[in-house]
């Protein structure tokens, strides 16, 4: 982006704050008002992660099951899923590749790996990223499951560096670094945060699925919430607390591809961009079925979402942006009593509803 750009969007952002804290001191509702404006808006999915019929997830001769959901990426598939069938780890690969209603090339990619040793292709109507991994997870039969897009790639030695840690500790998860490229391939940024330790994972782990390998029976009754976009929330919501024994190592082991047009790109001028705020409350609710009680690390987290959403509603009219401050005042109350320091000032705003300050804190 260049620095004309740079400037266009800053004006355009003040002035959507400037209209957003003009109608917000003038409009009011209460909440259901607020959430019948949300919903007119953009529909609410409500559909909940917590899958009560699902059984314990079979193990099969696999050591690992790689998911791979598949839409429209006929450009980058087919070294996508090169990447993952000639990583010749030692380890038994189940790669379940789920071709998502593309109407792109990707199908006909797809023809060349259908009678591959230990992959599995299928072929569906469009369900979104969910729906694909869904169908991914009723499939697995490894020991352990990992997810890779399929723009992106496996590094060489991935899954064995991974799973190398996960077989000796008994690991429920393990992460390692990975680095951006851009469209052609060319590196744009390294990221090495991660060293090799023990770690608790609420507020140290990339909140990405990808980039790790996880012990396939922490999706028994867990399945992506379908409908939504950011469904990636699952993890620091539901998986990390489910989880004793948490790995990172320092190796890079995924390539992931910048797309411009992706949903981080695009969704601050759509209305779907609300997701947001509708998946932090689903998750909130899908918390209990799982046995979670409220944390100061789930507090910190849903702090952190108020001020990611603000962000990426932070394009929506001030009506929108006051009805989702008034859900959030609401979701506020569901850690009542319990205290951290982070983020005191959002606390503050949220506590006693007080809409010109929270705009000073989400910024």
């Amino acid at each position: 982006m260049n620095i004309v750009s740079k400037v266009i969007n800053r004006l355009e952002f003040e002035k959507c704050k400037i209209e957003q804290y003009k109608v917000g001191k003038k409009f009011d509702a209460t909440l259901e008002e607020a959430y019948k404006r949300l919903e007119l808006f953009s529909h609410n999915p409500k559909t909940s992660c917590y899958q009560r019929n699902k059984t314990i997830i079979p193990q099969g001769g696999y050591d690992v099951s790689v998911i791979v959901p598949v839409y429209n990426t006929a450009s980058y598939l087919k070294r996508c899923i090169d990447s993952i069938v000639d990583q010749n780890s030692g380890y038994r690969v189940q790669c379940i590749i789920i071709n998502d209603g593309s109407s792109d090339d990707s199908g006909k990619i797809l023809l060349d790996y259908k009678y591959c040793d230990g992959v599995t292709v299928v072929n569906q109507d469009n369900k979104g990223f969910s729906g694909a991994r869904n169908t991914g997870l009723d499939l697995i039969e490894g020991r352990y499951v990992m997810f890779v897009d399929s723009d992106d790639k496996l590094a060489t030695m991935a899954i064995r560096n991974l799973l190398d840690v996960a077989f000796q500790y008994n690991a429920d998860v393990v992460a390692g670094n990975y680095k951006t490229v851009n469209e052609k391939g060319r590196l744009c940024r390294e990221y090495k945060k991660y060293s090799f330790q023990k770690i608790n994972p609420e507020g140290n782990l990339y909140g990405q699925p990808w980039g790790k390998v996880y012990k396939a029976e922490l999706f028994t009754n867990l399945r992506f919430p379908e409908g939504y976009w950011y469904e990636d929330s699952i993890f620091a919501q539901i998986v990390w607390p489910l989880t004793k024994h948490v790995y990172t190592i320092p190796e890079i082991v995924y390539e992931y591809t910048v797309n411009p047009k992706g949903i981080t790109a695009k969704s601050l001028k759509q209305s779907k961009a609300v997701d947001s705020l509708y998946i932090t409350e689903q998750l909130l609710k899908d918390r209990q079925c799982f046995g979670l009680t409220p944390t100061a690390e789930n507090f910190a987290y849903f702090l952190r979402m108020v001020k990611v959403t603000y962000k990426r509603t932070q394009r929506c009219n001030g009506v929108i942006t006051k009805c989702i401050f008034i859900v959030q005042c609401n979701l506020y109350k569901h850690y009542e009593g319990i205290q951290i320091k982070e983020n005191e000032h959002l606390q503050i705003a949220l506590k006693n509803q007080d809409f010109t300050k929270y705009l000073k804190a989400v910024v």
